[in-house]
């Protein structure tokens, strides 16, 4: 929903977020498989990510989550950044305050599978490659 100058790591999370995540209630996750499907699909475009990159894709996730978590609990307190979506919320603070609760549950999600989710979306990069070739590199 925004664009602006900054890492490609920002990008990549906040598509994570928004597209890999699943929810019950108020319990917020990174679904596996279709985080496996975007950073597949993401390596077959040929833009590169660093092995570094990679490890660090947790953690900027967490970040972006945090922060939209914040902006959540600001607004239910200000009511005036998030539009209220009365036919699933009593009250836009109601509303405010569970999605903030939900970007906390993926937060804590995040942080309990640091490790894992970095070795899967390093896997799952390193696959989409193999659908075609690296960039620089011409098929033989």
């Amino acid at each position: 929903d925004n664009v602006c100058y900054g890492h490609v790591l920002v990008d990549v999370a906040e598509m994570l977020r928004s597209w890999a995540t699943e929810a019950s209630g108020t319990e917020t996750w990174v679904s596996p498989p279709i985080a496996a499907a975007i950073m597949a699909g993401y390596a077959e475009t040929g833009l590169l990510l660093t092995p570094d990159d990679i490890l660090l894709l947790p953690t900027v996730l967490r970040a972006i989550t945090v922060t939209l978590a914040r902006r959540y609990l600001t607004d239910a307190l200000a009511e005036v950044f998030f539009k209220w979506d009365s036919s699933a919320y009593p009250s836009l603070d109601i509303q405010n305050r569970t999605r903030a609760e939900a970007m906390l549950s993926l937060a804590e999600s995040l942080l309990m599978n640091e490790s894992p989710l970095a070795e899967a979306f390093g896997e799952a990069y390193e696959g989409g490659f193999s659908a075609g070739c690296r960039p620089g590199e011409s098929e033989s």
